[in-house]
């Protein structure tokens, strides 16, 4: 829960940067503006009720996350999803990205990236976790073959889906993790087509 929390945070702060740098893309209110805002708001409210949960697992002591903080963290990556989403929307329909510097392209397409690598590997963790009979089969660790897996190695999974679009030593076993894992390549692959129209439109 509390690692859970930890990589949301981070999420959070990534896309507070990303808003901030499409923020200038919006030249006028919108009814999507209005949307994009409320799903903010969304994933804010629930941010904030996980940080109460991982407080009260630290006090507790608890090693597993409690059930009752699975909706939780089920409707935050929901919305967060949404989110991205909806920023990947603007960086594709925005005119006013075409008189952006290609630095400034470049750590917008980064923070996507990072932003996709971290938020899908907590839906791979989650999946992983609550599916039954798990949903993804990790080659086992010579060294410790009893240890399970840990976030680091659902963000491995999410880091090479991300770049060569798809698994490369897992393997997926439920529809739900491979229709997840169809998500995350469509939105790398869609990220990666729009950075190189953008790139080569700024650098003339």
């Amino acid at each position: 829960m509390v690692t859970f929390f930890l990589v949301v945070t981070a999420i959070q702060v990534i896309d507070f940067a990303i808003r901030h740098r499409l923020g200038f893309a919006i030249s006028q209110k919108s009814i999507s503006t209005f949307v994009t805002d409320a799903v903010d708001y969304g994933a804010l409210l629930m941010f904030a009720v996980l940080g109460i949960l991982a407080i009260i697992t630290i006090l507790n002591s608890e090693r597993q996350t409690p059930r009752y903080a699975m909706p939780v963290m089920l409707a935050y990556l929901i919305l967060a999803s949404i989110g991205v989403a909806m920023n990947l929307g603007v960086l594709i329909g925005s005119n006013n990205l075409r008189h952006e510097k290609v630095v400034s392209l470049i750590i917008l397409v980064a923070l996507f990236y990072l932003s996709t690598t971290l938020m899908f590997s907590l839906w791979y963790q989650l999946a992983n976790s609550y599916l039954k009979g798990g949903a993804i089969v990790f080659p086992p660790n010579a060294a410790h073959p009893n240890d399970p897996p840990r976030w680091f190695d659902y963000c491995f999974l999410s880091f090479n889906s991300n770049s060569t679009f798809g698994p490369t030593v897992e393997e997926i076993t439920t529809r739900p993790a491979k229709a997840i894992m169809m998500v995350q390549v469509s939105i790398s692959i869609t990220i990666l087509i729009v950075a190189i129209a953008r790139i080569s439109s700024a650098a003339h």
